[in-house]
């Protein structure tokens, strides 16, 4: 990813600082210290910050920092190279956020492409693991370079089918998951019902039996108080 990420259009590598938005145990960040690239990890865990930092101070990486904040907060110089691993809701959100800011630089975004219109999709850079690297153009001019993003037109017809795809498979596993939620409802209620009823077709039945019983009780000792009764008015 780096490769991609600190390079220019002809493959040339640069030297511009680097800013992960969404930095978690801050691997990203540390990579890029390590080769001496001036590096920012935004976080908003805590606990993810204070395990980046120490990380950083126990290889003596001073190139490299880490803000504890939100990343819609943060305000990259043009000349920084943003990388984010978000889904593609915080990715809309960033992306207008950087639109309305002016910023005029290269973002990056792993796996998921940026939903809408706010920035000029470049290229998707495959990577090894099946995924992609979206390459997108920040402002005027498309950033460093100046490369416009028309220049590839099955480039960015391509990165636009994956933003579909990408929206389409969240939505279908938020509604999958909805389903799913549904059905262990439904069931419940169904056990749940069942239970009651099995409850109360024992009730009736003892019931029953005890009445049952209760007639025959009757039943056998009516003639023996008769008996008893003549026996009575007989002595």
């Amino acid at each position: 990813i780096l490769g991609i990420v600190l390079s220019t259009r002809d493959g040339v590598v640069a030297s511009p600082s680097l800013m992960d938005l969404g930095s978690g145990d801050g691997r990203i960040v540390l990579a890029a210290a390590r080769r001496g690239v001036r590096a920012v990890g935004v976080e908003l865990d805590s606990g993810l910050v204070a395990a980046a930092r120490a990380a950083a101070a126990a290889e003596g990486l001073d190139c490299c920092s880490f803000e504890e904040t939100t990343v819609l907060e943060v305000a990259p110089a043009s000349d920084t190279r943003l990388v984010a691993y978000l889904l593609p809701a915080g990715l809309s959100k960033v992306a207008a956020r950087l639109k309305a800011a002016g910023f005029c630089g290269l973002f990056f975004t792993i796996r998921w492409p940026v939903p809408g219109e706010a920035l000029s999709p470049r290229r998707s850079h495959p990577l090894p693991n099946g995924w992609a690297l979206h390459e997108y153009a920040c402002g005027e001019g498309g950033g460093e370079g100046g490369e416009e993003a028309t220049e590839e037109s099955g480039m960015v017809t391509g990165v636009a089918g994956e933003t579909a795809a990408a929206v389409a498979m969240a939505t279908a596993a938020e509604t999958a998951t909805a389903t799913a939620t549904e059905a262990r409802e439904g069931a419940a209620s169904a056990a749940s019902a069942a239970a009651a009823a099995s409850a109360a077709t024992v009730t009736t039945m003892a019931t029953t039996t005890m009445r049952a019983r209760g007639r025959r009780t009757r039943g056998g000792g009516g003639p023996m108080r008769r008996e008893r009764r003549a026996a009575t008015r007989a002595a």
